[in-house]
């Protein structure tokens, strides 16, 4: 069983990049762009975690966060929560949705270090039967370099 992660962020950049970074190491990635989006693939496809931006359009971090605290999902996902300066606050009820908290990347050579403190994060929440290995299709071995998502970041 593959560990699915969900990244909703507004920015489609950031969440192209860290979903090709994602696929690599072998985890199945979907994305959303607006709270609608999220909302929609948190009931399609129920996602292992949820890698959430507080900015995203069409209600929020917080927004998201109250859905899965009023109308509780089949499977509850990790939540994710990216940090960056002048975030709006989540509400004191909804902090207890929040399993972890990360630095949003703010520019590409920030991007490998968040990539990686991401991958430990899920791998403390998700049994290790789901957790994939690493895999670089070209070479049979994760990558070591993400030249490539440059084109996204810089988009």
């Amino acid at each position: 069983m593959t560990t699915i992660i969900l990244i909703a962020d507004h920015d489609r950049g950031l969440a192209q990049a860290l979903d090709r970074s994602l696929r690599t190491r072998g985890f199945e990635v979907a994305t959303a762009h607006n709270a609608l989006e999220c909302i929609y693939e948190l009931r399609d496809n129920c996602p292992d975690v949820l890698i959430i931006d507080p900015c995203i359009l069409w209600g929020g971090g917080a927004g998201v966060l109250q859905l899965l605290n009023d109308e509780e999902p089949v499977k509850r996902p990790t939540v994710i929560y990216l940090e960056s300066p002048g975030n709006p606050s989540v509400p004191e009820h909804l902090q207890s949705r929040i399993d972890e908290r990360i630095q949003r990347p703010q520019c590409l050579s920030e991007l490998m270090p968040c990539v990686e403190s991401l991958v430990d994060l899920i791998r403390s929440h998700i049994p290790a039967a789901s957790i994939p290995e690493a895999v670089d299709t070209a070479k049979g071995t994760a990558p070591t370099s993400f030249a490539v998502d440059r084109q996204y970041l810089n988009q």
